[in-house]
């Protein structure tokens, strides 16, 4: 490659940021994830040596000060973590990665010193949901209270968490995504900081041999919003139709309804506007500021319903998605 500094970015973590990816696969199985599916409870962890040989050549040769772990899950055993997070601390580049709120919970308190050295500034927590148990249907295998806990864990030890829901699940898709609506909340009064990522939930296909058989019954047992039973695409061709493709985007499910979507986007509408994510960099200050203002009634009344003006003042304030554009 002629110039590979070409391709470092300008991001919140610093001004030639790059992508990385240390370890492959998640051991655990989580049913509403691509990658479980693929690899199946499996993972393979790099050795510490080579990545202490990829960092110091991104940070000295090519001058790297920021990384983006694309690993599918970076905190897992914390005896597997240290040997990386060493070398991470050793070279105290800002990062960003994905994590899981039991293992950030359980972690001791010399592996949080050495997180603290290596500038951790962000983990991105599957939340998933309020409710535990949707939590245990869908095989995530971390609680709603382990959520919380990691919410303060992270405010107490310098560290954003952003944190990603699944709203709307098809057995009670509005009294659960009002659950979450308000979990919400809570969590911003506990670290106002914490980011917040909203997709509608969207179970994939299950096997027919899984053994998962609480899975199994909530798909047989899917209805759309007119009471017929969701019947999945057998082909690429069906799932490459518009309705599909917004379904494994998270962006839509055959059981909302219009009145359901649109409090969805009217939600995210005045919670994006009141807590402007720090990862928009490219947003004027005075920019951010406007749009809390402004947003600001509404979020403390609960007044989320058609938010014209915050509508109206984004075509003037571009603002950052994550959720689209990642870092």
């Amino acid at each position: 490659m002629e110039n590979p500094r070409q391709y470092l970015t300008r991001t919140y973590l610093g001004e030639r940021t790059t992508g990385y990816q240390a370890a492959l696969g998640c051991r655990y199985r989580c049913t509403f994830c691509g990658v479980a599916a693929m690899y199946r409870g499996k993972t393979a962890l790099p050795p510490a040596a080579r990545l202490e040989q990829d960092l110091a050549f991104l940070k000295h040769r090519l001058g790297v000060d920021g990384i983006q772990f694309y690993d599918h899950n970076f905190f897992d055993r914390e005896v597997d973590m240290v040997p990386l997070l060493e070398i991470l601390a050793k070279f105290e580049l800002p990062w960003w990665c994905f994590a899981r709120s039991d293992a950030l919970v359980n972690l001791s308190e010399s592996s949080w010193a050495l997180v603290k050295k290596s500038r951790l500034r962000m983990a991105y927590i599957g939340a998933e949901s309020p409710s535990d148990w949707l939590l245990h249907d869908i095989r995530k295998g971390t609680r709603a209270d382990q959520t919380l806990a990691a919410v303060e864990t992270c405010r107490a030890h310098g560290v954003i968490p952003e944190l990603s829901f699944m709203l709307a699940p098809p057995q009670d898709p509005e009294g659960e995504t009002e659950r979450t609506f308000e979990f919400i909340r809570t969590i911003k009064r506990v670290h106002p900081a914490t980011e917040v990522m909203i997709y509608i939930y969207t179970p994939l296909p299950q096997r027919r041999d899984s053994r998962n058989a609480s899975a199994l019954r909530m798909e047989r047992e899917m209805r759309d919003c007119a009471g017929n039973p969701v019947a999945f695409p057998q082909s690429a061709a069906g799932w490459a139709e518009p309705q599909w493709l917004a379904y494994w985007c998270h962006q839509d499910a055959p059981w909302l309804s219009a009145r359901l979507r649109r409090r969805i986007v009217d939600f995210t509408t005045v919670l994006g506007c009141r807590f402007p994510t720090v990862m928009d960099i490219r947003a004027s200050a005075w920019g951010k500021s406007a749009l809390r203002a402004l947003a600001s009634w509404r979020y403390r009344f609960q007044r989320y319903d058609d938010p014209w003006e915050l509508r109206v003042s984004r075509k003037f304030i571009r603002q950052w998605d994550p959720r689209v554009m990642s870092l």
